[in-house]
């Protein structure tokens, strides 16, 4: 319980101190040939991509460089505290996991071989329940942070990327159902016979006996 509240202020301050939109980062002009003109790039965008009014957007942002083009040593911090969080984060879901895997094993030798897979299927899914999010979560979010470094001049659609986002929820429960095999033949079952899940047919009527009938008509 303590973990979770610990790295929930620590990301929330690195958000409001280090990454949140100042009044250079929501215009985000560039200059052109000509120095006296000046062009408010970002908000633009935003505005012409997006319909959103940079006055009324909150949220954090990633601006690598200023009209100097000099590092924004603000974004470097911000992007260098969110990565140095997660990676906290992995190292203690990494050690705890090796922990759990060498304990296991000298805790399943003393049961039954089913019981032994079954443990073993449980520990591949979470295995992969820690790896589908690296994929589809946090791998693109640093990607999305580091692009700006790069000084790009292109207009990537970073919409595919955020989609990725919302894959983790359903794979997240399809590799538990995939790899388990009381799952998987359970879903391979509702497959073969719909019936079984579904229902069939059931009779309103009362089932009376017929010797409670003979009886009561005596």
């Amino acid at each position: 319980m303590i973990w979770p509240l610990v790295f929930g202020f620590m990301g929330a301050a690195v958000v409001l101190y280090l990454g949140a939109i100042d009044s250079y980062s929501r215009d985000y002009f560039r200059y052109s040939c000509k120095p006296a003109h000046r062009t408010f790039y970002f908000r633009d965008v935003m505005l012409e991509q997006y319909e959103l009014n940079m006055n009324k957007v909150s949220g954090f942002s990633v601006v690598a460089y200023d009209q100097d083009e000099k590092l924004r040593w603000s974004a470097v911090a911000f992007c260098f505290g969110v990565i140095f969080l997660m990676e906290i984060q992995f190292a203690i879901v990494g050690y705890c996991g090796f922990q759990m895997h060498f304990k296991m094993n000298d805790l399943l030798r003393n049961v039954s071989e089913a019981h032994r897979r079954l443990q073993i299927q449980f520990f591949k899914s979470l295995v992969l329940q820690i790896t589908s999010p690296t994929l589809t979560f946090y791998i693109p979010a640093v990607a999305i942070m580091l692009v700006p470094f790069f000084n790009l001049k292109l207009s990537i659609p970073s919409g595919l990327i955020v989609c990725s986002f919302s894959v983790y929820p359903p794979l997240d429960s399809l590799i538990l159902m995939l790899i388990v095999s009381d799952y998987r033949n359970a879903i391979r079952g509702i497959f073969k016979q719909p019936s079984s899940v579904f229902g069939s047919k059931v009779s309103t009527g009362l089932a009376v006996p017929r010797a409670m009938m003979e009886n009561a008509w005596n």
